[in-house]
């Protein structure tokens, strides 16, 4: 059963990926369910019961299973409070998919029913308002649940996060510090969209990845500051910092010392 109403569209029963890619080539936004999640990246620790799969209106489709259990698709407009741009995993890969247990299952289900029963209302001055909190509550659900996927993936998480240290490692090991290491190369030596890079470092390490990489620079400083002569400006254009001010700022902020402090001090 499929059911379109102005911007949301519903589907309960087997859909394409040709309608899949029908609705976000017309701007729609869409989350789709299949059981077919072996062919959705994943691996010996996630939830076998099914993948959540988010097309937006550029997502690419090549490699992407066929048919779909389930599907919601919505224009932005479908939003007047929130937007849709704050839920990131619209811009990751398929590989990337969300794979979900058996009760997490029934819960998307569950709001997947809700809001085909809604569609299916008469039109009335609170059908606009309830469609968007059901669409709300069945973003909340992946994204809580995508969450919960980040932090089972253990073994992943500690190859990446190695992975990702050696990068980082190698691009200040190659005095390259002139030019910035962008989230996308990071994400792209790792198999990764960008969107899901950033996500993964913001719940891995409780901060961004430039806030990451400032951080790294700090620690190189402390310790050129102990082991060299080098003068802060010095310090601050081996390292990339914008002036010396910002550095001095920085550093304050982070070991509550000036530069020179922390060097006449140790």
């Amino acid at each position: 059963m499929s059911t379109m109403v102005d911007s949301v569209f519903v589907s309960c029963g087997d859909t394409t990926l040709a309608t899949i890619c029908k609705l976000c080539h017309h701007g729609f936004y869409c989350l789709a369910f299949t059981d077919s999640s072996a062919r959705c990246g994943q691996s010996h620790y996630d939830f076998r019961d099914g993948a959540v799969i988010a097309f937006c209106p550029c997502s690419t489709f090549h490699g992407v299973v066929d048919n779909y259990h389930w599907v919601v698709a919505f224009m932005p407009q479908s939003f007047h409070k929130s937007n849709v741009e704050g839920y990131s995993y619209f811009q990751y890969s398929p590989t990337e998919a969300l794979h979900i247990s058996m009760a997490e299952r029934r819960i998307l289900d569950e709001c997947v029913a809700n809001i085909a029963t809604e569609l299916g209302q008469c039109r009335d001055c609170y059908r606009e308002r309830i469609l968007e909190r059901h669409i709300e509550l069945l973003l909340n659900y992946v994204a809580r649940f995508y969450e919960r996927q980040f932090v089972l993936r253990e073994v992943l998480n500690q190859k990446m996060a190695s992975t990702y240290g050696k990068i980082i490692d190698r691009y200040f090991a190659n005095n390259r510090q002139q030019k910035s290491l962008c989230a996308s190369h990071c994400a792209k030596c790792l198999g990764l969209s960008e969107s899901y890079f950033n996500d993964w470092v913001k719940l891995q390490f409780g901060h961004s990845h430039d806030c990451h990489m400032q951080l790294k620079r700090i620690e190189i400083a402390k310790k050129m500051l102990l082991t060299t002569h080098y003068a802060v400006p010095q310090i601050v254009h081996r390292l990339g910092f914008h002036s010396v001010v910002y550095f001095s700022y920085l550093f304050g902020k982070i070991t509550g010392v000036t530069p020179e402090q922390y060097r006449n001090n140790n």
